[in-house]
């Protein structure tokens, strides 16, 4: 029982320790998985996101450039050219019609002179197909703004954004030349296209993006808005990322308008496909983290019970169940095939036996001194009562007595230690379970109010060292009888186990405890006012002498049961 203990107590630290282990390892990999996987998984995501604001970014720059594009084949016409200086309607009449504006997608035309004195300026609605009047504010905008004008040389173009009644616009605006681009420049030309939901479709479905261009003050009119136009605005990021949405990504780019103030944003809304594929990834990386972990905890766990808890507790009970018997101090076993461990068994062993046969020289030794002095005793007590008995009288005479029983007593008890402490040696005879018993019955004195039921038979039999397996029981009997001061029943019985003759010796007296049976091979230990406690270590020696067993059970109140397994005889 003790050895289970210290078996359960070893098995508990190595699964604690394997445990620690396995938690140590899947804590390294996750902490991989947080310090590489994630931010890598992160930054691809970030690199997405870039990428699809420069795609959207060359689109809007092509839109521009396919807009400055046409609006060079009208500035730079004769047509045009003499419409500024002579002002003639067939001109706008003929030219600037509803397929014109279809065919080209332009919301607005405008021609200003070279004082930027409005001319002509018409708007037209793409989405109702029909022309529209250019609002007073969108001509005051127009005219009020220097840098739409503002041209270098005859052949720059200015492009880009400008907000037209709350809503983004694509304009390009030119000097108005001949058709052999000369001058002088007699006027200017603008050409404008709203960014509105029709167009922004449109550009979403040529880059497969989608992305919408807004003022920002749209925006700006929450908290999220300030967190977003914050690093823009202070010029502490080109491009900013929010990844608050678990299933989407939007990124943030500031556009300036042609006066190069930030005015409008661009957002881009992608799936988060590279966050989803992180995550699975991760998934699949941690739970392969677990199962290696517990693999190698489980292939750990496994090696240690095989090559170290099991033989190391072999080893434990063997050292704990040595006994003063010399025929077991020359039994080697091997324990485990590790190096390491089978050099501790030997070790064990080797300061085990020489421990033990130093006792047993020690217990022969002290018996022999211890006999020679109680043989001068009981030879002076018999010559006392030889000699002297009728003078001293009766007192005198039980006096003798008690010496004699004090000798006998001593002397068996140094014959128990002498044959404790010996080699045992066998004269092996055939017999039957019966015939043991009949003759161990026959040496014992038995208390009237214990009933004697042997049922033991002689159909089977044993090869034994007949007095010897007498002497065990008897030794079990006389126990038997003890534990039953109040008187009981004493049943003996025999049977063939698996090759063995199994004999027992069971009664109804006051059983034992738990902490005594767990003692009840110690040496030395008894129960009983008289007696040295060896009794029972003599038997299992004469037992294990003859490739037997003996075994125990005892229920407090109710009773014990000693079986005795014995080889059969061929």
């Amino acid at each position: 029982m003790l050895g289970r203990e210290r078996q359960m107590k070893l098995r508990t630290k190595i699964i604690i320790a394997i445990a620690l282990i396995s938690f140590l390892i899947f804590g390294g990999l996750h902490l991989i998985t947080a310090l590489v996987i994630d931010p890598g998984f992160n930054n691809l995501e970030m690199q997405d996101c870039e990428y699809s604001i420069n795609q959207a970014l060359t689109m809007i720059n092509y839109t521009l450039s396919n807009l400055e594009g046409q609006l060079k084949d009208y500035a730079d016409w004769d047509d045009t050219y003499n419409f500024v200086l002579n002002r003639n309607q067939q001109y706008t009449e003929s030219n600037f019609v509803d397929e014109t504006f279809e065919n080209l997608n332009l919301n607005l035309i405008t021609i200003v002179d070279a004082n930027r004195s409005l001319i002509f300026s018409q708007s037209y609605d793409l989405n109702a197909s029909q022309k529209v009047q250019t609002s007073e504010q969108t001509q005051n905008v127009l005219v009020s703004d220097e840098n739409i004008w503002k041209f270098n040389s005859t052949e720059d173009i200015i492009s880009g954004f400008i907000l037209i009644d709350n809503q983004p616009m694509f304009v390009a605006s030119a000097p108005i030349l001949t058709n052999l681009n000369q001058g002088p420049v007699m006027g200017m030309m603008l050409f404008g296209r709203t960014i509105d939901s029709r167009e922004l479709e449109k550009l979403s479905q040529i880059t497969n993006l989608d992305f919408k261009i807004t003022p920002i003050s749209e925006l700006s009119a929450d908290k999220s808005g300030f967190q977003i136009l914050d690093p823009l605005l202070l010029n502490e990021a080109t491009i900013v990322v929010d990844k608050e949405n678990p299933s989407e990504i939007f990124g943030y780019y500031l556009i300036s308008d042609v006066d190069s103030n930030p005015t409008f944003l661009l957002r881009i809304t992608q799936d988060r496909v590279v966050n989803q594929q992180g995550v699975y990834i991760r998934n699949i990386f941690l739970i392969a983290s677990i199962a290696l972990a517990i693999s190698i905890g489980g292939v750990f766990l496994f090696l240690m019970e095989k090559e170290v808890v099991k033989p190391m507790m072999k080893l434990a009970a063997t050292v704990e169940e040595v006994t003063l018997n010399p025929n077991s101090i020359r039994k080697n076993k091997k324990f485990s095939s590790s190096e390491e461990l089978e050099l501790l068994s030997s070790a064990v062993q080797n300061s085990v036996n020489k421990r033990l046969e130093g006792m047993n020289e020690v217990s022969r030794m002290v018996a022999h001194d211890l006999r020679n002095p109680l043989s001068g005793i009981r030879n002076a007590a018999y010559v006392l009562k030889k000699n002297f008995g009728e003078k001293m009288g009766e007192k005198g005479n039980t006096m003798l007595k008690t010496i004699e029983d004090c000798v006998g007593y001593s002397d068996k008890v140094i014959s128990d230690l002498m044959d404790y402490s010996g080699e045992i040696k066998l004269d092996k005879i055939k017999t039957n379970p019966r015939e043991l018993v009949k003759k161990s019955l026959t040496t014992i004195i038995t208390p009237s109010n214990v009933q004697i039921v042997d049922e033991t038979s002689d159909e089977v039999s044993v090869s034994v060292d007949r007095g010897k397996i007498e002497r065990v029981f008897s030794n079990l009997i006389k126990n038997a009888c003890d534990a039953m001061p109040n008187g009981g029943q004493l049943r003996i019985t025999n049977r063939k186990v698996y090759g063995k003759i199994e004999i027992s010796v069971c009664d109804s007296g006051i059983g034992m405890s738990k902490e005594v049976l767990q003692k009840l091979w110690t040496p030395f230990f008894t129960t009983k006012a008289k007696g040295m406690g060896i009794g029972l270590g003599i038997c299992k020696r004469i037992i294990e002498a003859h490739e037997g067993k003996i075994e125990v059970q005892s229920v407090e109140q109710k009773g014990t049961c000693f079986s005795v397994f014995l080889p059969e005889a061929d």
